[in-house]
């Protein structure tokens, strides 16, 4: 009896490695999300990788990327590609995304960038995360045809500026 526990142990055991071990390849749509997310090397020097996640966003498929200030991980900045099945589906859920994260935001004097495709549906606004702080809370978002972009981040002017900000959205995607 006990040697049938030990042979059925190492079956589990065999299973268990052999399926730990296969690795999952990549569907088209997650490569295209992967290929349009910011990467370190659009940041200025300082940032780091922090967290990323796969995840269904009001109706589309979205992929997210964290990347914090090395000296001080409550400065960060968050981005989300999110792709649609078509434009009346990414214009609906640009609604959901700026009814989200809107409601406490107003525009910002230095917060002037707008997309190429002035066709784009936009929005940058930012707060003050505390009364009396210099750290600033911005929100950006961006749909451009079926494709939605948002940028979440936490700073003040001494670790980024609406210049580089600007430049990262600016830059080219993939």
């Amino acid at each position: 009896m006990k040697r049938n526990h030990i042979v059925v142990l190492l079956i589990l055991l065999t299973v268990l490695l052999t399926s730990s071990c296969q690795t999952e390849e990549m569907s088209s749509l997650d490569r295209q999300l992967t290929e349009y997310a910011l990467k370190t090397k659009d940041l200025p020097n300082g940032w780091k990788f922090s967290d990323k996640s796969w995840d269904a966003v009001f109706g589309g498929s979205g992929y997210t990327v964290v990347y914090e200030l090395e000296a001080d991980t409550s400065m960060f900045l968050s981005t989300t590609v999110a792709i649609y099945l078509n434009q009346d589906k990414a214009k609906l859920a640009y609604q959901q995304w700026e009814d989200l994260w809107f409601k406490s935001t107003q525009p910002w004097p230095e917060a002037t960038y707008s997309p190429q495709d002035q066709k784009d549906d936009y929005r940058f606004e930012c707060l003050y995360a505390l009364p009396g702080s210099s750290i600033l809370s911005c929100n950006y978002l961006q749909r451009h045809n079926n494709i939605i972009g948002f940028v979440k981040t936490r700073f003040d002017d001494k670790i980024l500026t609406f210049t580089e900000l600007n430049d990262i959205f600016t830059r080219p995607l993939a």
